[in-house]
């Protein structure tokens, strides 16, 4: 005859396991938090550059945008939007620039091989005469050969003195928390002595600082030109489809 189990002897044992599991999932909470505190540190100003610089060097098409005040004839902001290949291929470029109280001109170019298009166009209620009888046709317009510029994303990039990947191993360089875009990024002050020796000859603009989101990837550098520092969101790295002509080109 087999024998009765013991009163009570069930509950107890379900109870153990609750108590077993919710240790367990306690646990798991702990360590994921762990493992989230982790992840999170940012790397050494040496890492960060390094991987900064080796993007700068591999990428093949990036977004750069920038923004700045003229003094010209009061403050006058300027805004540049340009995507494209960082040899100076195929880009395309989009300025905007305050010319009145509420005014702008919308400067936009495509390079497209050896074409350079062109369109200018003004729009406020305080738009100078001048300017507005300048740029009264907002057409594409054909750059004649040998008058186009030098593509602007190479240019600007062309006169900054970029310190080389490993300068910035050992530096004693901590890393500022800041938003970016929705989230947290990093952002790495360059020591003034690696700034000055990675100047060369041509070389007009120095990197003050850079800074790199959660996985490392480079997203601002703030440079200064002597006259004035200026922020550079970089985006889209790899991602920019060649410039177009435009569908209808006056000529």
């Amino acid at each position: 005859m087999a024998a009765a189990s013991r009163p009570g002897r069930q509950p107890q044992e379900e109870n153990m396991q609750r108590r077993h599991a919710v240790r367990a999932a306690g646990l798991g909470v702990v360590g994921a938090l762990a493992l989230a505190g982790c992840a999170s540190e940012p790397q050494s100003a040496g890492e960060a550059w390094h991987q900064a610089r080796t993007q700068l060097d591999e990428a093949e098409t990036v977004r750069l945008e920038t923004a700045y005040t003229t003094g010209r004839q009061g403050p006058q902001s300027v805004r540049w939007d340009i995507a494209g290949r960082l040899d100076g291929g195929d880009a395309e470029s989009k300025g905007v620039m305050q010319v009145g109280r509420d005014s702008h001109i919308t400067m936009e170019s495509r390079q497209v091989g050896e074409d350079v298009f062109v369109r200018v166009d003004v729009d406020g209620s305080d738009v100078p005469d001048d300017v507005q009888m300048m740029y009264s046709d907002p057409q594409w317009r054909r750059v004649p050969a040998g008058e186009g510029q030098e593509p602007p994303l190479k240019s600007l990039l062309d006169q900054v003195g970029f310190p080389a990947a490993d300068a910035l191993d050992g530096a004693e360089v901590r890393a500022e928390e800041v938003d970016w875009d929705g989230g947290t990024a990093y952002r790495y002050a360059v020591p003034e002595e690696v700034a000055d020796a990675a100047m060369a000859e041509g070389d007009a603009t120095r990197v003050h600082s850079f800074t790199v989101d959660d996985d490392g990837e480079l997203v601002a550098l703030t440079v200064d030109d002597g006259r004035a520092t200026q922020q550079y969101a970089l985006s889209d790295w790899n991602q920019i489809e060649p410039a177009e002509a435009p569908e209808e080109v006056a000529e």
